[in-house]
């Protein structure tokens, strides 16, 4: 197997693919611009993927995503659609609107108990779900 080249630059250099690296906010982005800048400066893929703690292959990848399209292909990540919600849009909305209701604990004045009930009907069954939080106060009293 020959050795890993970047034969497509598309006007891009290796001064101009470490500024662009500075200006990527997203980690597995910027480690792609960082494979390509390191081949381009000489580096093998074994080399590459040791600096960046990467496979070698995941190296080979990036630099042929890059040859076929430059920072189109390179830069795109596709998510799975993942699994079907259980819930209906409806059924979503009337989870995130619970009422509040307040109640003070017996032990002391300065704690509340605030419970979020929100009601949820999935095959004919209603469950409640609550949230207990206790705030202590730094003033006696609501």
């Amino acid at each position: 197997m020959g050795k890993l080249t970047v034969t497509q630059t598309h006007g891009f250099t290796t001064e101009s693919l470490r500024i662009e690296e500075r200006k990527m906010q997203d980690v597995l982005f910027k480690q792609r611009l960082t494979v390509v800048r390191l081949v381009m400066e000489g580096h093998s893929a074994t080399e590459a993927g040791n600096i960046l703690g990467i496979c070698r292959q995941s190296v080979s990848t990036y630099v042929k995503m890059f040859n076929r399209s430059g920072l189109i292909e390179l830069l795109h990540r596709d998510f799975p659609p993942g699994n079907k919600p259980y819930l209906s849009e409806e059924q979503h909305t009337e989870m995130r609107i619970p009422y509040c209701c307040r109640k003070m604990n017996a032990i002391s004045e300065r704690i509340a108990v605030w419970t979020l009930i929100g009601r949820l009907q999935t095959n004919k069954t209603v469950f409640t779900i609550t949230f207990l939080a206790l705030f202590q106060f730094l003033i006696g009293k609501l």
